[in-house]
């Protein structure tokens, strides 16, 4: 397996310097323009936002609490954003990504359990298929 750095996303700090990018090694690698697209990465629909759940709400319910997640889910989902939305990155890590997608496969099938009841499950499968 090729190791897959930590992609971090700040939208919730406007006074970090680093507000609406994500970054890796505490470097900017993209700036998000658009937060909905972003956040319909992780499975955030119109009806989620209906409902009065708030995006970061939803992606700590969704894929941090309680571990309740496999921790490179939501890496997976940073990762698939920025390969579709970000040149830099595809410069960078273009040439791993399908590495990581394979890797997360084999992650998933490790972690049957949390897997199974993963609400997520079908959209993960689908926004793995998507470029």
């Amino acid at each position: 397996m090729n190791a897959r750095p930590t992609f971090k996303f700040n939208l919730s700090n406007f006074h970090n310097q680093n507000y609406r990018h994500i970054e890796v090694a505490g470097t900017s690698i993209h700036q998000i323009f658009n937060t909905e697209v972003f956040y319909a990465e992780f499975g955030y629909t119109e009806d989620i936002k209906k409902s009065g759940l708030m995006p970061e709400e939803f992606i700590w319910a969704e894929y941090i609490k309680d571990g309740k997640s496999h921790p490179n889910c939501l890496q997976m989902h940073i990762v698939g954003y920025l390969n579709k939305h970000s040149d830099l990155f595809k410069q960078k890590y273009g040439h791993l990504y399908g590495q990581w997608l394979a890797d997360h496969e084999i992650e998933k099938t490790e972690a049957t359990e949390l897997c199974a009841a993963c609400k997520l499950k079908k959209f993960c499968s689908e926004s793995s298929t998507r470029t």
